[in-house]
């Protein structure tokens, strides 16, 4: 937030932008989880038939939500910055 802060957004912005990071808390969680989960499964996989490659689909869904969540926060935070540099921007002179 200390760069997001430094971007020039009103309050209300900053406020959508923040909560829209807040994906991160939830998305480790689980991140974290399925790589407890694989190691789990990849130290124990000779006693636990059929599980050999499903942990690998846990860290593959939760490393994809991270990425999308982060990318969709960026692309927002683009956008707001390019609509409040076009509301700050002089009227078009005419004669050009």
């Amino acid at each position: 937030m200390v760069r997001v802060r430094k971007l020039g957004l009103t309050k209300d912005q900053e406020k959508e932008v923040e909560a829209d990071f807040a994906y991160k808390a939830e998305a480790v969680a689980d991140f974290n989880n399925a790589l407890a989960n694989c190691a789990t499964v990849e130290l124990n996989k000779r006693r636990v038939p059929g599980a050999e490659h499903s942990h690998w689909l846990d860290v593959l869904i939760s490393g994809g939500e991270l990425v999308s969540c982060h990318l969709t926060a960026v692309d927002k935070l683009e956008k707001m910055v390019a609509e409040n540099a076009a509301k700050n921007l002089p009227p078009p002179n005419p004669n050009n």
